[in-house]
């Protein structure tokens, strides 16, 4: 819709313009100065036209690099031979956490049965999906202040998302199947947050 829109706006003056008549314009500009305040709000518009035409073609770049970096850049995960989906589990039919896990717990033995299936996971939000939740977060030696706080993207996960993502490894361990809401709380941070 940008293209066309600059196509449309930026052709149909220079088409108008081809069809008038030069030397009558310029007499009839001559003698009233009605057509001088015309020609004068013309190029007031012309130059807002390509002005607009510039920032749609700005616009344009910025969101074809966008999508250049989502479908060919690196995302941190393995984006090849995955199919994903969603899931909304109703409140009143699985009201308690554990409801929730045991009903992952059962799709995710169904979804590994099926023989093409090599791997399954599942995550509370699905990266790139345009949904976020946060918390934050504090070096231990300081005090717990929110003017040092660090701004993080959380995902709840099952144990196996980092091996059906293909996301490696760096240091110390792995999400395991006794890592539950009873055992001690643990994460995994990408390499960019255990800098900071």
């Amino acid at each position: 819709t940008a293209a066309a829109t600059v196509i449309l706006f930026g052709l149909a003056p220079a088409w108008r313009a081809g069809r008038q008549n030069v030397s009558a314009g310029l007499r009839l500009g001559a003698r009233t100065t009605d057509g001088a305040e015309r020609q004068r709000a013309r190029s007031v518009l012309a130059a807002g036209q390509i002005a607009l035409t510039l920032a749609l073609l700005v616009a344009a770049g910025l969101a074809l690099s966008a999508v250049y970096r989502v479908t060919e850049g690196d995302l941190g995960f393995d984006r090849r031979n995955l199919l994903v989906g969603s899931v909304g589990l109703p409140e009143h039919r699985y009201p308690t956490p554990e409801s929730r896990r045991q009903f992952v717990d059962r799709l995710m033995a169904r979804l590994a049965a099926i023989p093409a299936v090599q791997s399954t996971a599942a995550t509370s939000i699905l990266p790139y999906s345009g949904q976020d939740a946060s918390t934050s977060l504090w070096r231990e030696d300081t005090p717990a202040r929110q003017v040092d706080a660090v701004n993080v993207s959380r995902r709840r996960v099952t144990p196996s998302v980092f091996i059906t993502l293909g996301i490696p490894l760096l240091d110390g361990r792995r999400l395991d199947a006794t890592d539950r809401a009873d055992a001690p709380a643990v994460a995994v941070v990408s390499q960019s947050l255990a800098r900071r």
